[in-house]
């Protein structure tokens, strides 16, 4: 059966975070008190969605200052 063991009293050091184990006591899930921690969470997934996208694009061509902006001037968006 799992069990929760408290970040206070656990390895991490941070307030609001533990840990679900197993019976070994080996970590199995994070658990994260989003009253706590939601703003920072936000931004690590925002960064987390970002760094996948930038990999899913890495074979696509790039475009220079110039060609962006004359693609913007030609869609009458600058």
């Amino acid at each position: 059966m799992n069990k929760q063991k408290s970040g206070a009293s656990g390895s991490t050091g941070l307030k609001g975070v533990g840990f679900v184990v197993d019976e070994r006591g080996n970590k199995k899930a994070v658990v994260i008190d989003l009253s706590l921690h939601r703003k920072v969470l936000k931004e690590l997934l925002e960064d987390l969605y970002g760094h996948q996208k930038i990999k899913e694009r890495k074979g696509e061509r790039t475009l220079s200052k110039t060609e962006f902006l004359k693609g913007l001037k030609d869609d009458s968006l600058l």
